[in-house]
């Protein structure tokens, strides 16, 4: 049997990408969508800011994982919208951190 501890980057992807299709199946508005995913690129860009100095690619893959999730789940809008709106809020937070503004 495996320990949680030796996988526990699997099962967070996993747990971010059914958050990420649960959380996009309760939104019926593109404006809602677009702004609710780009607080979600926000707050993610933080976590990645913070955790820059250690080992960061469980971190992204967590990103990757809750954006795959929210694509699968989304009803309204655009996939392309979504992942761009996504990334920006995501490189805006990222660099707001990185230069203090936060």
């Amino acid at each position: 049997m495996m320990d949680i501890t030796d996988a526990w980057v699997e099962a967070l992807f996993l747990i971010m990408l059914i958050l990420g299709w649960v959380l996009a199946l309760f939104i019926s508005s593109p404006a809602v969508s677009y702004t609710v995913i780009f607080l979600c690129g926000a707050a993610f860009g933080k976590t990645i800011h913070h955790k820059k100095e250690d080992f960061f690619l469980p971190y992204i893959l967590l990103t990757v994982g809750f954006i795959i999730g929210y694509l699968i789940g989304h009803r309204t809008g655009s996939i392309w919208a979504i992942s761009a709106i996504f990334a920006l809020g995501n490189m805006l937070s990222f660099f707001a951190h990185e230069k203090g503004l936060f």
